[in-house]
């Protein structure tokens, strides 16, 4: 009861700050306790919504639904656009029908995958040591997405 309200007015109190030209590329985002994550670029103007049990955001460009007991934390940071960090190296990756495989993780290995708008979809770094890690995309929509393994980022095109 307690935690609902706090997150309430804390997110309340947020959402009034106004967002400066230099915070244009800042992101609200959301970890969740599987060790995922969700972005939203406050440019986008989300709206933040609590009901008893989930954490709901709307903005301009994307929507989604948080289950409270599956949130970890939740705050405004300046993440980097795929769009910012593309490089030449190739990532070591494969796919395979409705998943991205990637190949050759050490533990600390950070993988995320962006949509060509700058959007996190998967935010992840890898605790195994055995090197492989499957990231699902039969829930991705069409388009451009760029992987991006230890700022080693690589184009995708989910059809």
């Amino acid at each position: 009861m307690y935690r609902n309200l706090f997150l309430t007015l804390l997110l309340a109190a947020a959402s009034f700050t106004n967002v400066s030209a230099e915070e244009a590329d800042s992101n609200l985002v959301i970890h969740l306790k599987d060790g995922t994550s969700m972005s939203c670029l406050l440019s986008y103007k989300p709206t933040i919504k609590f009901t008893l049990s989930e954490l709901i955001v709307n903005s301009e460009n994307s929507s989604f639904t948080v289950p409270l007991d599956n949130l970890a934390r939740f705050g405004f940071e300046n993440q980097s656009s795929a769009i910012e960090i593309i490089k030449s190296e190739k990532a070591n990756y494969t796919i395979d029908d409705n998943r991205i495989i990637v190949n050759g993780l050490k533990a600390g290995d950070h993988i995320r995958l962006y949509r060509v708008d700058g959007i996190c979809v998967f935010d992840k770094v890898n605790n195994a040591e055995n090197g492989t890690l499957e990231i699902a995309i039969d829930a991705l929509s069409s388009g451009i997405y760029m992987l991006n393994i230890n700022n080693t980022t690589a184009k995708i095109a989910i059809k």
